[in-house]
């Protein structure tokens, strides 16, 4: 499955490469504004949760706080990919029903099983 999270990320992101800067902050209608912001919402999503799973104790919200380039973005996004690919084949069977604790953006905490 994380295999198949690189290989279907690396293919949005070959083509976020081919648009130009225009197109990465023309107006959609989407649930998000534009493809930059959409983009970011997925790259951020992936990355947090490796965030939360790893324990990390102050989490980056890149929806919130990210302001950099389209290749900064795929290039943290690729290593979220690895990231997670990385972290499933190390996670110890024993901890998946550990429950994964996590702060919400705007506040509080919450928490589930891993599986």
């Amino acid at each position: 499955m994380a295999d198949y999270n690189i290989w279907a990320n690396n293919i949005v992101i070959e083509w976020l490469h081919q648009i130009n800067d225009e197109q990465w902050e023309q107006s959609i209608i989407s649930s998000f504004s534009n493809i930059r912001q959409t983009a970011t919402h997925i790259a951020s999503a992936e990355k947090i949760w490796i965030d939360f799973w790893n324990n990390v104790s102050d989490p980056v919200f890149l929806s919130r706080e990210f302001n950099g380039t389209k290749n900064d973005l795929t290039e943290i996004w690729k290593n979220s990919s690895a990231g997670l690919k990385n972290f499933i084949e190390k996670y110890p069977e024993e901890n998946y029903e550990q429950q994964v604790v996590f702060k919400w953006p705007g506040g509080g905490e919450d928490q589930m099983e891993f599986v």
